[in-house]
């Protein structure tokens, strides 16, 4: 592990032979110091390394695009221990005030000013331990059946945690999804997994990590903030202001929400059964 970290920061920061210490903060992340520096290093298989590299491009793309505070990637190092590092900023975060999460609501809709020419991204990625196709397309209803619905879908159906009943009620969600769309969505750029766990204060300004990005309607992070209890109504009164909100956004959301509840059923299993359930029955019935 040493060596890898040494070696990011040999090519990065020309400051390989400075002295380290390595504090555990978990089985797979660190504290790391140096004489003046504080990083964060996280590791996974050597064989899943391209995790690491996804995650490092999509906070580089973060970082270009936003005012936001976001780590800055140093490197991505597999090791002979079989494992592979990335290693990053420290954040020292503190405890948001309102004015705080108004900030970070209007910092966030300026970074969703950011467009593409397509939906999507030129490279996949990962949605927490599940693969995330970002295949280019210019349609937002196709890209998000496709890539994100049916693909998770696919998936669930694999590991035998689909119900037979979900497939007709899957059909006319996505049937209802496709009048929902407004006619002038364009690609904005989106965090892509933007709950509570991937966003944090610290001095002076929000911050946002652990990305699983692309090009997509920007509701997706305004319906991830919402899944697990929801943000303050500061952060969204902010963000519209710069965003107003349009109509039918809530029931968007609980299509965008279905992503995320399908990908935890396939990665945690049943526990999630019965929100993916509620919202098929929902939209579908």
């Amino acid at each position: 592990m040493i060596k890898a970290i040494r070696h990011i920061l040999q090519l990065t920061e020309n400051r390989g032979s400075d002295s380290i210490d390595i504090s555990p903060l978990s089985a797979q992340t660190h504290r790391v110091s140096t004489r003046d520096h504080i990083y964060f290093c996280k590791s996974v298989p050597a064989g899943e390394s391209n995790r690491l590299v996804t995650e490092a491009s999509g906070l580089k793309l973060l970082r270009e695009h936003s005012e936001l505070t976001i780590p800055r990637v140093y490197g991505v190092e597999k090791s002979s221990d079989d494992r592979a590092y990335i290693l990053i900023d420290w954040i020292d975060f503190q405890q948001p005030t309102a004015i705080d999460w108004a900030c970070f609501g209007r910092r966030l809709a300026r970074m969703h000013q950011t467009t593409s020419e397509s939906f999507g991204l030129d490279h996949n990625n990962y949605i927490g331990l599940t693969r995330q196709i970002n295949a280019p397309g210019k349609s937002w209803f196709s890209f998000f059946v496709s890539n994100r619905l049916l693909f998770q879908r696919d998936i669930a159906q694999k590991n035998g945690l689909w119900r037979d009943v979900w497939s007709r009620l899957l059909d006319r969600t996505i049937s209802l999804f496709e009048k929902m769309i407004p006619s002038n969505i364009k690609p904005s750029l989106c965090h892509g997994d933007l709950w509570s766990g991937n966003c944090g204060f610290t001095a002076g300004s929000p911050s946002i990590f652990d990305p699983a990005v692309y090009y997509g309607h920007y509701e997706v992070d305004l319906a991830m903030t919402r899944l697990f209890g929801g943000f303050p109504f500061e952060f969204y009164n902010a963000y519209h202001e710069i965003n107003p909100e349009v109509d039918g956004t809530r029931d968007r959301c609980d299509v965008y929400n279905l992503y995320h509840l399908i990908n935890h059923l396939n990665i945690f299993g049943k526990s999630y059964e019965h929100q993916v359930d509620s919202i098929l029955n929902r939209m579908g019935s």
